[in-house]
């Protein structure tokens, strides 16, 4: 396939150029999207992010891409160091729910459990778009995921999938993605370890997303005991107006678009 790139040239902070297709169902008239496959292969000490966006809301998030703006506190919690016992939960197979997150020690209330990056995102528009057709999609998730590290790819095909069909990167992102605004813009994310915790009823977390560090907090609802397991809500829950320090956080709840979640009061 012939390689577009994007408007300007412009590699800078990319490591890789921009690719931008043309849609392939462009005779559909009206106002033709521009999303391209944006990749930053060192993004959170290598870990890599791709974005499929459009140049400028790609733009938008380029200066929070450096480590550098990510707090101390973020990079050093225990939940970034190598899977192991400094680790403050390990991921389990649990019965009839897969696998999931299990608490190694306890809790407080409000205490962050675990903080992550995201490895993927994408315009919610460009995921359901008539213009780009499904097998142009299909390619551009493909690609998005293969200029990541061969680790990282590894970890995003092995998340749940719930369709069943043969775009799996896709599924994986309808499964296990939460709806993130950027710049008013509604995206998918994908969070390859957050993405372990299991949905429920009577959650003991919640998610709280910082646009200016590109990090995500699961955070405790309440205390937690050794043992138990790290859940979150079922249901996507709307966006809290925060202010001050944390005026750009977003409060999400999980985004689960194609299950059918039903919660017992029970």
């Amino acid at each position: 396939m012939k390689n577009h790139s994007a408007p300007g040239g412009a590699l800078s902070p990319w490591s890789s150029p921009p690719y931008c297709p043309p849609p392939s169902n462009a005779a559909l008239g009206g106002e033709l999207p521009t999303d391209c496959v944006f990749t930053h292969a060192t993004f959170r000490g290598g870990a890599g992010l791709s974005l499929l966006t459009s140049p400028e809301l790609a733009a938008s998030v380029a200066p929070f891409l450096d480590d550098s703006a990510v707090p101390r506190w973020m990079r050093d919690h225990p939940s970034q160091q190598a899977e192991g016992r400094r680790r403050p939960y390990v991921v389990r197979d649990l019965p009839g729910r897969g696998k999931g997150i299990v608490a190694r020690r306890g809790f407080r209330k409000h205490e962050a459990v675990m903080v992550g990056f995201p490895v993927l995102f994408a315009r919610m528009d460009f995921v359901n778009s008539l213009h780009f057709g499904e097998s142009q999609i299909r390619r551009m998730f493909q690609r998005a995921v293969n200029q990541l590290s061969a680790e990282k790819k590894t970890e995003i095909l092995g998340l749940s999938r719930s369709t069943g069909g043969a775009d799996l990167i896709r599924d994986v992102m309808k499964t296990n993605g939460f709806a993130i605004d950027i710049e008013g813009v509604q995206h998918m994310a994908l969070f390859t370890e957050g993405s372990r915790v299991n949905h429920a009823c009577r959650p003991n977390t919640f998610w709280r997303y910082s646009n200016r560090h590109m990090a995500m907090e699961v955070v405790a609802l309440r205390d937690i005991e050794p043992g138990e397991e790290i859940t979150h809500a079922c249901k996507y829950a709307p966006r809290l107006h925060l202010r001050g320090a944390q005026a750009d956080d977003q409060v999400v709840g999980i985004y689960l678009p194609m299950l059918n979640v039903h919660c017992s009061t029970k």
